[in-house]
């Protein structure tokens, strides 16, 4: 996904409520670098001049605040996300599922939720949230053919 989402130059933005440092680096220990096109917006560590971690990112940002009140002023991706109308939004928890909110130009989203816990508890009420609902499914099959489709076209 991520790979043809570079050949696309399509903007792929991680909104996580963990720390970013870690996700940068496992994204350069997985692909050899973090691409252009992928912007980690997280919790991310400072560190003192003996590399010892003294701090993180201001705001903290936790599951319910995910969007765009806490993106940072200075975020480097506003070039590749201005005049796109289109957002695929993908989570697992209720609360992602407003990750979208405040993204100026944003036509038309599709949320996709994973529910990867206690289904039969959670499923109906993930259906409120988000447009398809993918059930113990640890594959991002059905994302990947959605973007397919979507390369396919040629008109994103």
């Amino acid at each position: 996904m991520m790979k043809k989402m570079t050949n696309h130059a399509v903007p792929f933005i991680i909104f996580s409520a963990g720390i970013g440092t870690i996700i940068e680096m496992y994204l350069r220990h997985k692909f050899g670098r973090v691409e252009s096109n992928t912007h980690v917006v997280s919790n991310m560590m400072g560190f003192d001049d003996d590399g010892y971690v003294n701090s993180f990112s201001d705001p903290l940002i936790h599951v319910f605040c995910k969007n765009s009140s806490v993106m940072p002023a200075d975020r480097t991706f506003s070039e590749q996300i201005e005049g796109r109308k289109n957002v695929i939004l993908l989570g697992d928890s209720v609360g992602d599922a407003f990750m979208d909110v405040g993204v100026e130009e944003e036509q038309v989203s599709l949320k996709i939720g994973f529910v990867n816990h206690d289904a039969d508890k959670l499923v109906d009420k993930y259906l409120n949230y988000f447009d398809i609902v993918l059930v113990d499914d640890q594959s991002m099959d059905i994302p990947n053919q959605i973007l397919e489709a979507i390369y396919n076209n040629k008109n994103y």
